[in-house]
């Protein structure tokens, strides 16, 4: 059997060991949990962008194009 003070001095370093580990372990899941959130802000704000994107290009595509009547009475006074 191993005298006290050796299981003593082994458990001390086992301690610290662990409490380093779970200190590191907790922090890389702070980070973890902070860099998802940010990945799925960036995410909402891109789908939301490209959304008004989609938006205005189809607002401008409806100016660009005249309908027909308007284009017939804007070519009647030329002929």
């Amino acid at each position: 059997m191993r005298p006290l003070s050796t299981v003593t001095h082994r458990r001390t370093q086992w301690k610290h060991k662990a409490k380093q580990r779970g200190d590191r372990d907790r922090d890389q899941r702070k980070q973890l949990a902070r860099i998802s959130a940010e990945r799925d802000r960036a995410t909402k704000a891109l789908q939301a962008a490209l959304t008004r994107l989609r938006q205005l290009e189809a607002h401008m595509q409806r100016l660009v194009t005249r309908p027909k009547v308007d284009v017939v009475w804007l070519a009647l006074p030329l002929l």
